[in-house]
């Protein structure tokens, strides 16, 4: 051959089903049909992606098949790799870098029947003088559906339902139609569902609710929503031992939580904080009970100090003097353990004595210390009332 074959892109196109491997073979003759022999040049195949490049691993083979014929083959390798019809493949001659034969490729689903492998034969007529190649493509394929495509069906397309693949070898025509689903398919409720039962269909009532039949039994209604409102807020004590009043006026609270949120609680500065060390002894300060505490009671008696003790245990008393006579209000006294400053943290807390601790206009409280300690400063001494 003294002048290379080229043909016009487009000029082959094939299709293949994707996966499998298929042929290609070019006879070529001359302008009286007799062959025209290849000569020596050497030829390369390729699959080619959307923008022409060359597919990883899409290298097809090529062989001579007599003096005039080539055959190109691609593996199955290769045909796995042709995912949509934007694809290409080409036939160069190596030593002139012309293509000689060159189309798109349209791959069919994986499986597809009806395009064997080995399936197209292309025939490529050369006229030397006007230096044009016509090609004709045949295949061994079905003949319904053209190109080598699938046969048409003419069966009525299958209704609607679950997912599947299908095993049918016959295309779908363009302007098949589906029949239009039921209810049922779609899990739509139908006409004669009925109303307000199991399964049926849902009526609200005059009042724009639905009706008590339809709510589930876990789902209070609106009645006895209703209902369980008016009895609480008519019952007497509806919580139980959680007593309430309307208002806070006479509103008492109990010891411990008068207690712990400080109610009526005094406090007597005993010693200078900046002072010398506390010592021992009976009357270190006195406290004159006014009317605003007549009957009430002394909760529990606390101190503090503003330098701990760096060792022993400060220990005070508090008495209560009435017409003349004295008693100690504490069972327990109150002891503050060496390196601290409260007797919130003594082991061994204060104990207030009940037959002592009431409170009467003109009562006189008086602080003891009964231990010093060591080094301890600036005395405070905390009572609670209620």
């Amino acid at each position: 051959m003294t002048q290379p074959l080229r043909l016009l892109p487009g000029g082959v196109p094939l299709e293949v089903v994707r996966g499998e491997p298929f042929a290609v073979v070019a006879s070529f003759v001359d302008a009286a049909g007799d062959p025209l022999p290849l000569g020596e040049p050497s030829f390369a195949a390729e699959l080619l992606d959307r923008d022409a490049v060359p597919l990883a691993g899409g290298a097809m083979t090529v062989a001579a098949v007599g003096e005039a014929s080539l055959r190109v083959e691609a593996s199955a390798a290769a045909a796995a790799l042709l995912v949509d019809s934007l694809h290409r493949w080409r036939l160069v001659d190596v030593s002139s870098g012309h293509t000689v034969l060159d189309g798109p490729v349209r791959p069919r689903p994986s499986g597809a029947a009806g395009v064997a492998a080995a399936s197209f034969e292309v025939t490529a007529v050369l006229s030397m003088a006007e230096a044009a190649v016509t090609v004709s493509v045949m295949t061994t394929g079905s003949s319904g559906g053209g190109g080598g495509g699938a046969d048409l069906s003419d069966a009525t397309p299958a209704p609607l339902g679950v997912a599947a693949a299908g095993a049918g070898a016959k295309a779908s025509r363009e302007d098949h139609v589906h029949a239009m689903p039921t209810a049922a398919d779609v899990g739509a409720l139908s006409a004669s569902s009925g109303f307000n039962t199991a399964g049926g269909w849902l009526r609200l009532d005059a009042s724009g609710t639905a009706p008590d039949n339809t709510i589930p039994s876990s789902i209070a209604r609106d009645t006895e929503v209703t209902a369980a409102v008016a009895a609480h807020t008519t019952a007497v004590d509806p919580h139980g031992d959680r007593a309430y009043a309307d208002d806070l006026a006479g509103m008492v609270l109990s010891v411990a939580v008068q207690a712990a949120l400080g109610v009526g609680t005094t406090q007597v500065l005993v010693t200078d904080p900046n002072g010398s060390a506390i010592t021992t002894g009976d009357g270190k300060a006195y406290v004159t009970v006014p009317a605003a505490w007549n009957g009430l009671s002394i909760l529990s008696v606390h101190c503090g100090l503003t330098t701990a003790s760096s060792s022993g245990t400060p220990t005070v008393q508090l008495a209560r003097t009435r017409s003349g006579s004295t008693v100690d209000v504490l069972s327990t006294a109150v002891t503050i353990d060496a390196n601290e400053l409260t007797s919130y943290t003594a082991a061994t807390p204060p104990v207030v004595n009940e037959s002592n601790d009431d409170l009467a206009t003109g009562d006189l409280l008086r602080v003891d210390i009964d231990v010093a300690g060591t080094g301890a400063k600036g005395l405070m001494v905390l009572i609670a009332l209620a």
